[in-house]
């Protein structure tokens, strides 16, 4: 289920009328998980993250195996400044996930180690997160070199390592 056109283009209380109106019509429907996960990310853009968390996890009672919503609990937690319970909202979806969804899924891991300054983890998050994307692993160093969130790791050897092979 994508998101209705009217979150997508920042309609936010008509976005929440339709999904209030879908889950009033269809309380135990087959995507009631993704209603609720669309709630959650549109208190997200509210940043009203405890309201966030509380709907993700009514998704994720509903369908645990929904990676996304796993990813999106993390990003709620994260806002909160909830590190720990965040890093494990991810570890849980990198479980679950397939190869192709783990690359982004690590590199927020290594994000959220690097905010920790537990920089041991975060380099071997980042460093799993470019391994699994392959190819496209510049992209994960790029962002990584770009972010902020990643000062405190940036001038490492083992980051300078990282981006080494992909430096002009």
């Amino acid at each position: 289920m994508t998101k209705p056109v009217n979150h997508a283009i920042g309609l936010l209380d008509q976005a929440r009328n339709e999904y209030e109106l879908a889950l009033e019509l269809d309380p135990d429907g087959v995507y009631t998980f993704a209603v609720y996960s669309s709630l959650g990310k549109l208190h997200i853009s509210e940043k009203m993250y405890n309201e966030a968390i509380a709907e993700f996890k009514k998704s994720i009672a509903l369908k645990p195996e929904y990676i996304t919503t796993h990813v999106n609990l993390a990003e709620a937690y994260a806002a909160k400044g909830l590190y720990n319970e965040a890093i494990a909202e991810l570890k849980l979806a990198a479980y679950i996930s397939s190869d192709k969804a783990a690359p982004d899924i690590y590199y927020r891991l290594a994000r959220l180690y690097s905010l920790k300054n537990d920089k041991s983890q975060a380099i071997e998050a980042l460093e799993k997160a470019i391994g699994l994307a392959g190819y496209f692993g510049k992209k994960y160093i790029q962002k990584a070199k770009d972010n902020e969130d990643f000062d405190n790791i940036r001038s490492t050897p083992e980051f300078l390592r990282l981006w080494q092979p992909y430096s002009p």
